[in-house]
This record gives structure tokens, sequence and C-alpha cells, in this order.
């Protein structure tokens, strides 16, 4: 859930990793760094250390669409980090499954950052492993 207290955030990502590091389970293994770090970015004054904990996860993982929709999302909160925020909720968009309530969510925040913003670029699709770019998806 969302903390107000930062304090409360930290024991909470300290329990996480606590738990990731007990179990024997990969799924599990994987699940916590991804809680912990949407944990971070709901809470006021933990941006960075969400930003860095996606990447962590991302770094392990290129593909997981949560952080890439989570750093997304984190990106967007900052002028300076609209461009990398539009740039990852492209991703998200090219890899989630089109049936993802969130791929519009993620299209709608990339409108916006573009509206009235000459200075950013509008992300392009990454093509498929074919070489080709994704399909276009319905809103």
């Amino acid at each position: 859930g969302k903390f107000g207290d930062a304090a409360q955030a930290d024991a909470a990502v300290k329990d996480y990793q606590v738990i990731a590091d007990l179990t024997d389970d990969p799924a599990e293994k994987k699940k916590y760094p991804l809680k912990s770090a949407n944990l971070l970015r709901e809470t006021p004054g933990k941006q960075a250390e969400a930003v860095e904990a996606y990447k962590a996860v991302l770094a392990a993982d290129p593909d997981n669409i949560e952080a890439l929709y989570g750093l997304g999302l984190v990106y967007a909160n900052e002028e300076k980090t609209w461009q990398d925020s539009a740039n990852m909720l492209q991703k998200f968009a090219d890899k989630a499954p089109e049936s993802d309530p969130r791929v519009a969510e993620a299209k709608s925040v990339i409108g916006a950052l573009l509206q009235g913003n000459k200075n950013l670029v509008v992300p392009k699709s990454e093509p498929d492993k074919k070489g080709k770019a994704p399909a276009k998806k319905k809103p």
C-alpha cells in the first residue's frame, strides 16, 4: 500500500528483501524486488530510490512489463525525465498484452507528455524479433 512515512516504506522494503532472500521459489524472488519498487514509487520523497529499484528489476529482466510501466510513471513526474517516461511507457505498450487496460493509460500519458512539448521526440515502437514493428494496438 501507500506509505506517507518514508521510514515505514524503508522498513517494508527491507522486509521484502528478507522474504526474497528466504524463498527458494524463483518466481517469488522476482516478485519482491518489484513490490519494493512499486512501494517506493508510491511513497513521497522516494522517487529516486524507486528509479534505482526499477532499473535493478529491468537489469535482471529487460522485458518485465511491470517494471517498464512503473519506471515510466516515475519518470513522468519530473520534467527532465519526460522523454525517458515516454520511451519506457512505449516499451511497456509494445510488450504488454492488448487486453491490459494500462496500455491505454500509458498511451494517454505519452500523449499528455508530448502535447505542447516541442523538445520531446515521439517514441518509436520497438521492432519485434523478426525485425518488424509490432502491429498497431487498438486503444
